[in-house]
């Protein structure tokens, strides 16, 4: 059992501050609304600029240093009271609302801000906006002369014959704008309204060195392994003579450095907004647990801190260790862990649950129906913690957990809902995930033949003689979900993400079955996220350019469910709100939650299995080469 965490508890309904830099624009917002020019404004907390608030995205943004910062419900209201009194025709000119706190993201806590006199906030918007010390027009003065400015320019532009050029104007986002009229992707806008028709030839596969942009992720040194082999790792006969120590900074998991993480997201197409839904997402599922540290998919609104009621989206599926594990993987990806960040604890409570309830062989199925989808996400959390933090308390139940699914494999290769039954893809994904997991930095042991087996199974799932697309079981149609799923497979047991085959299934599944909004399916877009990522290039790009918005627009924003995603689609209702907004938020961060797989060097992993003396470095790129 893990030992108790020193620091602020979690469940007891009061949270520190996080420290400033956890969230762009981490300050507290001024207190002071007021209409510029039809344009909803605030105070920056940080230069004293002006900010422009977007109520639709929650959101207000420095027009000088560029800080975007979280509004909270207050705020929210006190802003539309705002709008209100002015649609009303009253004088809207400045509401200085009382002791009014902003947390950075979603982290909302009661804090005090210093009321400022009205002398004081008149010269704060003076030098925010030194024109006006010498000359304030009415705004239809200033709107008339911008306007003739402007058609004097077009004038000089237009020239006969030359056909009519596109001139782009920077303009400012009003409060009366609607969600999604904004630009949210600046590449192929085209793609919004028509799938790309894609070869699979021309698919692009990016390099690492490109995709880690400017941000330099390090590399740890190779060290020696120790001499000797821990006890309960294993059975003895399948522990190879030697184990290196626990991953350090660096690897498949470098990129959920705080220090990285967003850069890596800005670089890579996520965006603030991307950010702000994660750390939304986080604080309702950090809400929603349970006070034995685990989370129920079926009556998470029991939870001591729950916000949600009985109608809103309880899973259908009775399986709390499923709950827990699912819920885990999102702060795991966010850097969050029992040791550090600002979730620790309900990292900590979760891990311990997992661990107490985990059999003497390894079983983490638990009760109910979640069975060895509940054991392969719950082992996904053991491998993932113990190798971002090397706690030696994680390395006897990680291990357990992967001789488990060795043990519960079917001599065909899969695996299925109990330990040896004939296998299905969608179970074998989450196992081989697991596994693929144990394999970092060659942490834990897995069996080369476990993996071979494996192989042998994608084989007899694939829907075309090629093995571009694969159905649930031998036999079966192609699905868009098994086919990233077994795609995905395929790349962590070593093909190579330029291979014919991967662009041929790529292919199909950005020009067939790309992302919408009127089908979600948030078990297929996980997946799908994962090879694309992985893919990189192209491929990525106009993955994640139909994904994105969509995942942003589905997210709650307001009421008692803010920072979740309806349990709507394809396995929604019986997975719920939890299995819904814990997928969503690890798609929203996967653009540092796993370095990618996109050179030959990373994905050589049955050739070096066991040969830790081989790992290669790249100064300023990560060590993906060990996995």
């Amino acid at each position: 059992m893990l030992p108790p965490l020193s620091g602020t508890s979690q469940g007891s309904g009061k949270s520190a501050l996080p420290p400033k830099d956890f969230f762009p624009g981490a300050a507290r917002v001024g207190e002071d609304f007021w209409l510029e020019g039809g344009v909803l404004a605030c105070i920056c907390p940080g230069c004293g600029g002006p900010m422009s608030v977007r109520l639709w995205l929650r959101l207000a943004d420095c027009f000088r240093c560029h800080a975007s910062v979280q509004l909270t419900e207050e705020q929210i209201r006190l802003a539309e009271g705002v709008l209100k009194r002015h649609r009303q025709g009253e004088v809207a000119a400045v509401v200085s609302p009382e002791q009014i706190g902003c947390r950075p993201g979603s982290f909302q806590a009661a804090g005090s801000v210093p009321s400022i006199p009205a002398a004081a906030r008149a010269k704060l918007r003076y030098r925010a906006r030194p024109w006006r010390t010498l000359w304030h027009p009415p705004s239809w003065v200033i709107s008339g002369v911008i306007h003739a400015i402007l058609l004097i320019i077009f004038s000089f532009l237009t020239v006969p014959g030359t056909g009519s050029p596109a001139i782009t104007i920077t303009t400012t986002i009003s409060w009366e704008d609607q969600p999604g009229e904004e630009l949210i992707y600046e590449e192929n806008p085209i793609l919004v309204f028509e799938a790309p028709q894609l070869d699979p030839a021309a698919i692009e596969i990016a390099g690492l060195e490109e995709l880690g942009g400017f941000v330099d992720v390090p590399v740890p040194p190779v060290d020696p392994p120790p001499a000797t082999v821990p006890e309960g790792t294993g059975p003895a006969s399948e522990v190879p003579e030697v184990l290196p120590p626990a991953m350090r900074p660096g690897g498949m998991l470098s990129g959920r450095d705080p220090a990285f993480r967003r850069a890596l997201a800005l670089q890579r197409g996520g965006s603030e907004e991307t950010e702000a839904a994660v750390a939304r997402g986080l604080a309702w599922l950090a809400r929603h647990q349970n006070a034995n540290g685990s989370w129920s998919l079926d009556k998470f609104h029991l939870a001591p801190r729950a916000t949600s009621g009985p109608g809103d989206g309880l899973g259908s599926v009775f399986s709390d260790s499923a709950g827990t594990a699912l819920a885990l993987l999102p702060f795991l990806g966010a850097g969050q862990t029992h040791k550090q960040g600002e979730y620790r604890e309900v990292v900590h409570k979760g891990l311990r649950w997992l661990i107490y309830h985990q059999g003497p062989d390894g079983d983490l199925r638990g009760l109910g129906s979640g069975r060895m989808y509940a054991h392969g996400m719950a082992a996904i959390v053991l491998c993932e913690a113990y190798a971002m933090t090397g706690d030696d308390q994680l390395r006897g139940p990680a291990q357990r957990a992967v001789d488990f699914i060795v043990q519960a494999q079917h001599p065909a290769g899969g695996w299925r809902y109990d330990p040896g039954q004939p296998g299905d893809t969608s179970i074998v994904g989450w196992q081989l995930m697991a596994l693929q997991s144990a394999r970092l930095h060659y942490l834990l042991h897995v069996p080369e033949d476990t993996l071979k087996l494996a192989q042998r199974f994608l084989d007899s799932v694939q829907a075309d003689y090629l093995g571009a697309t694969y159905g649930y079981m031998p036999g079966s149609a192609a699905s868009p979900a098994m086919t990233a799923e077994a795609l995905l497979c395929r790349l962590y047991l070593g093909w190579n993400p330029n291979d014919r085959r991967i662009r041929t299934g790529v292919q199909w599944l950005l020009t067939q079955h790309c992302p919408a909004i009127n089908n979600p399916n948030y078990y297929y877009w996980y997946y799908g996220t994962l090879v694309m990522h992985h893919v990189g290039g192209t491929a990525f790009r106009n993955w994640n350019y139909r994904l994105k918005p969509i995942l942003l627009e589905l997210q709650e924003k307001t009421g008692r469910n803010a920072g979740s995603w309806p349990p709507v689609g394809a396995w929604g209702v019986q997975g719920g709100r939890i299995f819904s907004t814990s997928l969503a938020i690890c798609m929203l961060e996967v653009y540092y939650r796993h370095m990618p797989l996109n050179r030959s060097e990373a994905i050589e992993i049955g050739q070096k299995m066991g040969k830790p003396g081989e790992q290669k470095t790249r100064t300023g790129t990560a060590d993906t080469s060990g996995l």
